[in-house]
This record gives C-alpha cells, sequence and structure tokens, in this order.
C-alpha cells in the first residue's frame, strides 16, 4: 500500500486525532510535483472505491489549478489514462467523480478542439449496440455536460438530435441515463433549440410514464426532475403542452399505487405551474380540475405516527396537496380561486368522515393567506363560524385543523379577525389546560394549541394600526385574559415534563408580551427568574432549542419592557450571549443572541458600545462564512470528519460523492442548512437594527458590515437576500442620521458613495429576483433610501434613471418575479383581476413614487410623474379591489404633497380624488379627502378656483360620516384651504363646523395643521373665531388635558392662543369661559399663566 492511499483510508477513520494527522500529511504529499502521478495510479489501482473517489476529487482539483499549465505529453496521458479509468470502474459513484475529471478538462480542451477523441469515443459508447456500452456512454456523456455544457455549445443540436434518438431505447438503463443527460443539457439550452425541444416533449413525458409502467419509480423521481429544468429555463416549451403536462402530474399525484415520493414529485410540478403559468389556468379554466385531485389528498386519513410528524416540513402528500392549495391562493386571482374551493369545503365540513371535515378546515386556512383581502371583506364572519365549530369537534384530527385555520387567520386576516378574540379565547385558553395531559400522546394537538394561541393574543398588540373602536375592543380583550393566560403558562413552565412544551409556553410568553406591553411587568420577575434556571444549564445538543426559545423571548421582553425596567438586566444579556456564541457552536443559539444583542441595544443604545466591537466581530463571522456550506456535509457524522475544506488547495464546495448515497461524505443535512440559512438571515436583521440604534457608535464598523450586507443581496437563501436588502437601507438611513446629527465633514460626499453602491444593487433585485417577498423588501428598502437618505440617492441621472426604470417594470408587470407564461398570442388573454400578491407588488412600486419626489424635489420630479402617472391613473377602473383603490389614493395624494403647484398640471388628480370621498371603503375615503387637502392647499388661482366645488364635496361628506379617521382628514383638507387662502373660505360657515369636530379622534398628525389653522386666524383677530370662542375653549381644554395625544409643538400654538385672545379680548374669553367646568377653566388658567 503506498503512503498516499494509507493516508486517505486515514481519512476514512471515525477518530479525530487520525484525521487530523492524515489532513497534515496528505498537504504535505500534495507539495510534490509528482503526485498527480501517484493519484491517477490510485484512482485506477485502489481496492477501496472510497480511496478511488477521493482520489479522483484530489486529480480534479489539481487538474483545475495547473492543467494549463501541464506540458502536451504529460495532457494526453491523462486523457488516456481517464478514458481507461472510465471503462474500467464498475462503482458509479466513482464513476461519476472520473467524469466530473473528464469535464472539468473539457471546459477548456473540447472548445479549442484539442480533445476530439472524447467526443468521437462518447459518440460510439452512446450508439453502440451493446446496451451496456450505450449506459455507459450516456452516463458519462451526461456528467460531461454538467460540468462543461457551456464550452460544448456548438454540439447541443446534436445532442439533443441523440437523445431525442435514444428516449424509444429498449434498455431501462439507457433511458434513465439519457433522461439525466437532458436534465443536465436544459439549462445550456437557448432560443434556437425551443421548437426541437417542444417537439421532443410528448416523448419526454411517454419516457417517464413508461418507467413509472415498469415499477422503476426511483428512476421516475429522478427523471421529474427534467420538467423542473424545462419550468426553469427561459424556453417557453410547456405553453403547446400544458393541458397534456398538468394532467400527467394531476394523474401522478392522484394515484395512490404509487410511492410518496412519486406523488409528492407531480404535486411539486403542479406547484410549479401555478407560479409560471397563471394565464393558462385562468384560459383554460383548470383550477377545478386541479381541486378534483387536491382535496382528496388533504382529506387522506393519517395513522397516529404519520400525523405526529406531518407538517410543513414534511413530503407527505397530503401536506404537499396543502402547498399546492396554497399556491394557487397566492398566485391567481382570489375571485378565481376562491368560489370553486368553497363549493368544495362546504360539503366537507358538513361531512360525517372526520378527515373530510379536517380538509375543509384546512383549506380554509391555507387559502386565508393568498386570498387574504377577499376573505376578510367577504368571508371572515362565516369563516370563523366554521372554525369555532371545528374547535367543538370531538375528534381531535378535525379540532388540530381548527386550530390551524384559526393560527392562519390571525396572521392574515388582521386587523378586522380580532373582532372575534372574545369569542375564540375563551376555547383556546380551555385548551391551553389540556395541553399538560397531552403533551406526550398528542404533540402536534398540543403544537397546533399554541400555535393559535400565539398568533391571536399577539396580534391583538397591533392597536395602534387600528380603529378606535376596535383598539379599545382588543386592549379590553388583553385586560380581561392577561391574568388568566399568565398564570397558566408560568404553572405549565414548572410542570411540563418535556422541553418540547416548555419551549410552546416561552414563545407563548413572548406572543403575550407583545400584546400585553407594560402589563406583563407584574409577571417579569417570575419569568426572568425561570430563565435564568434554563439558561444557568450548560447548553448541550439536547437543551440548544430550549436556551434559544429562552433567548428569544427574552429579547422581545426587553422591547416591552423598555429601557427603565430592562437596562438592570442588560449587562448579564450580553455577558450571556457572548459567553454562548465563544461555548457553542450552533446556527440556532447564535441567532438568537443575535436577536439578544440587538434588543439590547433598543434598550441601551449607545451604551452599547463598549461591547460593540465583540458583538458586531461575531456577526460579521457570521456573514463571512456564508459560503462554507460543504461544513455543513458533517453535520451529524463524527465531529472529527475530514472536510476537503480543511485542505487549503480545495474549495469549499467540492461534491465529493456526486449524487450517490454511498459517496464518501454522505448526505447534507437539510434541517441543518435551514438553520444555517435562518442564523444569516437573523444576523442580517440584527446587524441592521444595531446599527440604526447605537448612532455614532457603529461608524467604525460600517463600512465591513456594510460590504458583508451587501455580498448577502446575492446569496440562494431567499429570506437571506430580504433581511440583508433591508439591513442595507437601515445602515445607511442609520449613518445619514449620524452624519446630519454630528454635522461630519463630507457627509454629502460619503452619503453619494453609499447611494452609489445601493441603487443599482436594490434596483436589480426589485427587476431581476424570481421571489415576490424579496422583490416587496428591495421595493421597502428603496422607498426607505429615497425617504431617509434622500438626495444622495439621487445625485445623477444615472440612479435616477435605475430607480425609474425599474418602477416602471413593476408597473407594466415586467419584473422577473411578476413573469407568467405565455408568450403565446392564442393564451394572450385580458385578465383584470389580479392574485393578490401581484397587486402588492404593484402598489409597494407605486409606494416608491411619492418618495422619488420627496428625495428629487417638485420642479424636478414633475416629469417624472408624468411619466408614472397614466400606471397610477389606469389603476382606477370598476373592478379595482378596496387594496387597489386606497393604496392609488394614497399614492396619489402623497405624490401630489412631493409635486406642490406642479400638481396643478394635472387636473385628473382632483376628480379623482373628488369622485372617491363618497367609496365604501373608509381608508378609500381618508386617503381622497387628504388628497383633497394637499391639492387644495397650493395658492394659486387654478386651485383656489375648485375651493366652491370642495367645499361642498367635504360638506356632502360630512353629513353622514361615522368614520373618525375621515372626519379628521376632512377637517385638515379645510384647514389646509383657510391656511392658503382664507378670504376664499366662507368662515362664518366652515368655522362652527370645523371646531365641532375637533378634537380630532384618530389622526392626530393632522394637529399640526388644525392648530396652526386656528392660530393664523387668532392672530389676525378674525371675527369668526370669537363668535365661535365658547366651544373653542372646550377643545383647547381638552386639547391641552393630560390625556391629549398633541405634541408639545402643537400643544404651544394652543397655549399661545390662549394668551393672545386674553391680552385683546378679555371679556369675550370670560363670557365664553362661564360655561366651563372648573377643571376645564384650570387647564386654561394655567395656559394663560405660561411663561
Amino acid at each position: 500500500m503506498s503512503g498516499l492511499e494509507r493516508v486517505l483510508e486515514n481519512l476514512l477513520v471515525p477518530d479525530t486525532a487520525v484525521i487530523q494527522e492524515a489532513t497534515r500529511q496528505l498537504k504535505e504529499i500534495c507539495k510534490d510535483p509528482k503526485v498527480i502521478a501517484e493519484i491517477c495510479s490510485l484512482m485506477q489501482s485502489s481496492t477501496n472505491a472510497q480511496v478511488r473517489q477521493y482520489a479522483s476529487v484530489l486529480l480534479r482539483k489539481k487538474l483545475q489549478k495547473y492543467w494549463t499549465k501541464l506540458p502536451k505529453e504529460e495532457k494526453d496521458v491523462l486523457k488516456a489514462t481517464l478514458i481507461q479509468a472510465l471503462l474500467s470502474e464498475q462503482i458509479h459513484f466513482v464513476r461519476s467523480s472520473i467524469a466530473q475529471i473528464v469535464g472539468e478538462i473539457g471546459k477548456t480542451e473540447i472548445p479549442a478542439n484539442q480533445w476530439p477523441e472524447i467526443l468521437q469515443l462518447l459518440q460510439e459508447w452512446c450508439t453502440n449496440q451493446d446496451p451496456k456500452q450505450r449506459e455507459l456512454g450516456m452516463c458519462i456523456l451526461g456528467v460531461v455536460i454538467s460540468e462543461a455544457g457551456v464550452e460544448m455549445e456548438e454540439h447541443h443540436t446534436n445532442l439533443l438530435a441523440l437523445c431525442h434518438n435514444l428516449l424509444p431505447d429498449p434498455t431501462l438503463e439507457v433511458r434513465v441515463n439519457v433522461l439525466k443527460c437532458l436534465t443536465n443539457l436544459i439549462p445550456f439550452l437557448k432560443e434556437e433549440h425551443a421548437p426541437t425541444l417542444k417537439a421532443l416533449f410528448p416523448s419526454l413525458l411517454q419516457s417517464v410514464e413508461r418507467l413509472l409502467a415498469e415499477g422503476a419509480e426511483t428512476e421516475a423521481q429522478e427523471a421529474m426532475e427534467l420538467f423542473e429544468e424545462i419550468l426553469d429555463c427561459d424556453l417557453n416549451v410547456i405553453s403547446a403542452h400544458f393541458p397534456d403536462f398538468l394532467r400527467f402530474t394531476l394523474q401522478i399525484a392522484s394515484n395512490d399505487k404509487l410511492e410518496e415520493n412519486s406523488r409528492t414529485r407531480g404535486l411539486t410540478l403542479i406547484s410549479w405551474l401555478v407560479s409560471t403559468k397563471k394565464k393558462s389556468f385562468l384560459k383554460l379554466n383548470l383550477i377545478p380540475e386541479v381541486l378534483s385531485v387536491l382535496f382528496p389528498l388533504i382529506a387522506t386519513p393519517l395513522s397516529k405516527e404519520e400525523e405526529e410528524i406531518t407538517g410543513e416540513e414534511t413530503q407527505h402528500p397530503s401536506t404537499v396537496a396543502g402547498q399546492v392549495l396554497d399556491s394557487l391562493s397566492i398566485y391567481l386571482p382570489p375571485e378565481k380561486i376562491f368560489a370553486p374551493t368553497v363549493t368544495i369545503i362546504e360539503p366537507l365540513l358538513a361531512s360525517g368522515n372526520a378527515w373530510e371535515r379536517k380538509a375543509g378546515l384546512t383549506a380554509i386556512g391555507i387559502v386565508s393567506e393568498g386570498c387574504s383581502e377577499y376573505v376578510r371583506n367577504n368571508y371572515l364572519a362565516a369563516a370563523l363560524t366554521c372554525v369555532c365549530q371545528g374547535l367543538a369537534d370531538q375528534e381531535l384530527v378535525v379540532q388540530k385543523a381548527a386550530l390551524f385555520a384559526l393560527g392562519q387567520f390571525s396572521l392574515n386576516l388582521q386587523p378586522d379577525v380580532s373582532r372575534y378574540s372574545g369569542q375564540v379565547l375563551p376555547i383556546l385558553l380551555q385548551y391551553l389546560e389540556l395541553t399538560k395531559a397531552r403533551e406526550n400522546d398528542e404533540k402536534s394537538w398540543v403544537m397546533r394549541t399554541f400555535y393559535a394561541l400565539e398568533n391571536t393574543v399577539e396580534n391583538l398588540g397591533d392597536s395602534e394600526e387600528m380603529e378606535p373602536s376596535l383598539a379599545e375592543y382588543c386592549e379590553q380583550q388583553v385586560d380581561t385574559f392577561l391574568p388568566t393566560l399568565m398564570e397558566s403558562l408560568i404553572t405549565l413552565l414548572s410542570s411540563a415534563e418535556t422541553d418540547s412544551l416548555k419551549e410552546l409556553v416561552i414563545s407563548c410568553i413572548g406572543a403575550t408580551a407583545n400584546a400585553a406591553k407594560l402589563r406583563i411587568l407584574p409577571y417579569f420577575q417570575r419569568i426572568i427568574e425561570f430563565f435564568r434556571a434554563v439558561l444557568s444549564t450548560p447548553p448541550t445538543e439536547d437543551n440548544t432549542l430550549i436556551h434559544a426559545q429562552t433567548i428569544d423571548t427574552l429579547s422581545v421582553l426587553a422591547r416591552t419592557v423598555g429601557t427603565e425596567h430592562f437596562m438592570q438586566l442588560s449587562e448579564e444579556c450580553l455577558e450571556l450571549g457572548l459567553r454562548m456564541i465563544k461555548d457553542v457552536n450552533d446556527p440556532d443559539l447564535r441567532r438568537s443572541v443575535f436577536g439578544l444583542f440587538a434588543a439590547i441595544s433598543v434598550v441601551m443604545k449607545e451604551g452599547i458600545a463598549p461591547k460593540l466591537h465583540e458583538i458586531v466581530a461575531h456577526m460579521l463571522g457570521s456573514l463571512s462564512s456564508a459560503d462554507d456550506f460543504a461544513s455543513l456535509a458533517n453535520v451529524g457524522d463524527d465531529e472529527g470528519a475530514f472536510t476537503f475544506e480543511d485542505f487549503d488547495e480545495f474549495e469549499v464546495n467540492d461534491d465529493v460523492n456526486g449524487d450517490e448515497e454511498n459517496g464518501a461524505l454522505g448526505e447534507l443535512n437539510l434541517g441543518m442548512v435551514n438553520s444555517y440559512l435562518e442564523e444569516l438571515e437573523d444576523t442580517c436583521n440584527a446587524l441592521g437594527e444595531i446599527a440604526e440604534h447605537t448612532g455614532k457608535e457603529f461608524l467604525p464598523f460600517f463600512e465591513t458590515s456594510f460590504n458583508e450586507m451587501t455580498k448577502m443581496t446575492e446569496h440562494p437563501g431567499e429570506g437571506v437576500r430580504k433581511a440583508s436588502v433591508l439591513g442595507i437601507s437601515k445602515m445607511a438611513h442609520s449613518v445619514h442620521e449620524v452624519m446630519k446629527e454630528h454635522q461630519i465633514e463630507d457627509c454629502e460626499k460619503a452619503l453619494k458613495k453609499i447611494a452609489d453602491s445601493c441603487i443599482p444593487l436594490i434596483t436589480s433585485m426589485i427587476r431581476t429576483d424570481s421571489v415576490y417577498t424579496v422583490v416587496l423588501a428591495a421595493l421597502q428598502s428603496l422607498e426607505e433610501m429615497l425617504t431617509y437618505v434622500g438626495k444622495p440617492t439621487v445625485s445623477d441621472s444615472h440612479k435616477i434613471h435605475l430607480i425609474t426604470q425599474c418602477i416602471q417594470d413593476v408597473m407594466e408587470k415586467k419584473a422577473i418575479c411578476q413573469e407568467t407564461d405565455d408568450d403565446d398570442d392564442e393564451l394572450d388573454i385580458e385578465v383584470l383581476e389580479l392574485a393578490e400578491v401581484d397587486v402588492t407588488v404593484i402598489e409597494s412600486a407605486a409606494n416608491v413614487i411619492p418618495a422619488l419626489g420627496k428625495a428629487l424635489g417638485a420642479e424636478a420630479f414633475v416629469e417624472h410623474f408624468r411619466q408614472f402617472s397614466p400606471y397610477i391613473f389606469a389603476k382606477f377602473h370598476p373592478n379595482a379591489t378596496v387594496s387597489e383603490r386606497s393604496a392609488m389614493v394614497g399614492v396619489l395624494a402623497e405624490c401630489v404633497e412631493s409635486l406642490n403647484t406642479f400638481s396643478i398640471q394635472f387636473p385628473d388628480i382632483l376628480t379623482i380624488f373628488l369622485n372617491y370621498t363618497t367609496d365604501p371603503d373608509d381608508e378609500v375615503r381618508s386617503n381622497s379627502v387628504f388628497g383633497i387637502g394637499m391639492y387644495a392647499s397650493h395658492a394659486v388661482p387654478d386651485v383656489i378656483a375648485h375651493y366652491p366645488a370642495i367645499l361642498q364635496n367635504v360638506s356632502a361628506l360630512l353629513t353622514p360620516e361615522q368614520e373618525p379617521r375621515v372626519v379628521d382628514n376632512a377637517m385638515a383638507a379645510v384647514a389646509r384651504m383657510i391656511l392658503t387662502s382664507p378670504d376664499s373660505v366662507p368662515l362664518d360657515q366652515i368655522l362652527p363646523v370645523l371646531v365641532s369636530n375637533l378634537p380630532l379622534k384618530k389622526d392626530f398628525q393632522e394637529n399640526k395643521t388644525i392648530y396652526e389653522c386656528i392660530s393664523k386666524l387668532v392672530q389676525v383677530n378674525t371675527p369668526a373665531i370669537i363668535a365661535n370662542l365658547s366651544p373653542l375653549l372646550v377643545v383647547f381644554a381638552a386639547d391641552l388635558s393630560v390625556n391629549s395625544k398633541l405634541t408639545m409643538e402643537d400643544k404651544t400654538l394652543i397655549v399661545l392662543s390662549v394668551q393672545y385672545l386674553n391680552q385683546n379680548f378679555a371679556n369675550e374669553m370670560q363670557q365664553a369661559a362661564a360655561g366651563l367646568s372648573p377643571d376645564q377653566l384650570s387647564i386654561l388658567q394655567q395656559a394663560a399663566a405660561t411663561v
């Protein structure tokens, strides 16, 4: 045995010390220039297949670096050696590794026509009469294409013809390798090959069907990857065969004689079709056909074991069928998907079969995500009635489905669903009492209970976003249920037997704290004591998850109780987090600790500075190792196992084992990969938040952090891309604020440099990223850059062009994430309805337009608004949804604010505002009235000429109006008109109406406008003020009270008005004050005496 072979065998020994020594020896051996010959010999002669595979990977890496430096004679010897090795090697995964070397060399040699023998040999093998030779030839050809597909471009047409000819081959193994070869070839094909591929497509379907008929299911499952490649490529191949392909996938999904993996493959393809072939589904009316397959799968009875493990992370057909339904609801118009879904759901809910009732409730919960607005506006009460009936069902499987649906509603149907919290919380609290008894036998029921409870409770805390009556109701619900809920949770913490139940309880405490805010304080000390006990135990593999969840909830508490109550724990938490990161190498724990650091930065602000260097260093370490996925290959194996990143000459992405489960390094642990992705995502979020809250203390870390964050925008993980692009705008905003506050020299220059980097990156993501959630994040990031960084983002024509072009692309539905299937004229149908996600993307792009206006300034913005206005005006069509109308009216109102007096160049704007003041939706009316006020605030004759019509419109609006925000905005609109041109407003008629609707009830930001108007009228001795002095003083007293929502600046305007009136209208003030209560009089007297 040679020294090299012994070293490679030692790398397979499950002993850390042996592996480390072997790694050291391998590095020394590889310094010898003659090592290539020894590796070649070992690759052919070793009796150990894993050693032969190691040798082939070593050789490939060596040749990657040195091939071009080798003399021709050595190259020829190596080529001959590789061909001989391919012929003699019998183990598939070793042969694949050798074929990868051929492909690697082929990248250089084939385009230069320096290795014609390999192509001739492959042609001979693939067309040989011996099926074993054909199998070998197609197998090797597939691997070579995967390595050198680009370089073999001139051969693509011939390769397609070869595959076409061999698809009907009588030998199964040959057909399987033909399909693998095509799978590898598809990504390299160009538009010129589309007709050939279209003609070939029916044969591909028949080939997979034939494999299934022959019982070769594993091979058929692998072959279906070919269809994924076709769907993912830029060639429009599927449309011509869409109905046949869809029915092919439906037949596989519905065939209960096939393996679960085959059926889930079929379902996955359907989901992919839904996201890319929307128009075909609608044109061909295929939704009912798909639903008829999905619902029986969702209703499939499961064993107790299957039921416990089936969830979002599993690939059971019933779960994947639900995911397909989710895709339908997300990517298709709600009007098209919800009606046929309800038609199926209704009889299921009334069924005597518990699994069918379960399917109906599960489906309601699923479609609430993609059809959220539609359900909220049309079916919420009915849907909740069904869920409550499900919660009362005697069958646990039905209860679990109802709990899932309720949790989904609480996530997707806010704020309206919170109106029903009083009905569902008593039921959930009863369920909570049963979790202890069921923690071992009914884990999925326990998890669903907490899922519903957490989401229901947590969303009660979003009262600031709710209209006043609902906000008040939600606050009452928190007050009512908090004592019972918290006592139950704290009791469970001490009595739960399993860490899994404790994790759920701890997470629920965090959700409750988010809802309760400072009302959690009576329980705070008891919670912290329990958390200390959990975190005092040394972290191990078994307790990592409960440690991570405890830290997550600790972060929530830091944010909710605030600086005053958490500051004393901040240093202790920092030390805890830093110690854990040093002691434990676990992505879940790091993710949680980074979140804790971010939460403490909210509490401590710049006080965290002494630890900032260490904190940021750990975070940047996580980001900078993002590409090191090879290290994940051994997670779960012996911790000392050798990986090729230990060998400094090798890159980290080595595919050592090819696609074979018998490869030397085993399979990738996908669960751990997800944990690492979540770590990267949360690191980006935390780093952006720390930058936001630590001010100038973060400046020394900005450049490195910004650069690492920028790299993450190209990460394959969509959550990572989303978090990184949002983190970039947060960091840019933070730098802008610091530089402005501290008047740092060259501030504009530094911000321009940041913008020069950010704007091309963000706009490119908007146009080219295929995942709509990432695009939404990028649009939000762009809006924040324009709003908070301002002029540096539009400092040159190039950046302005990038911004306007990407927004125009989205408005025209040309961004990659908006792509639909159909270039075919026959499918070019007019579909007015859009999926809710499509509407959201367009609305988010529209929100960038007024932000662009603010950054540019009115004069520079006017021509860009002219470019966008047709897209905005087109959204006001008869079929526009509430969301579309509200969003576009709001965008138009903000654009008027940015346009200033230039808005008169667009008379359609005022017409739209006036028309939509009668809209049935409160928010649309509110936005319309706000827009009227902005339009009317421009002191030019063309605008003032519209005052009578505007006032008439507002007057007609106020008569029936009940929504406080609409009234507040109407009063602010009137105030703006008075401020702009008081002589054009009949004050004696208008002022009594204005005063009678004060104080403002909901839109408190408009107090500034209101009191600037009143102050101005007071200062010029307006008679209408004196005529309405009595009710005005009542308003003054209310808005100066302790419970007032006014800012100090607004209160100062009232104080000055009171003092002016006392000085100049003492008698009138005395008479008006006669009707005031003692408290009101006291408030006004204090105002008058204020210095």
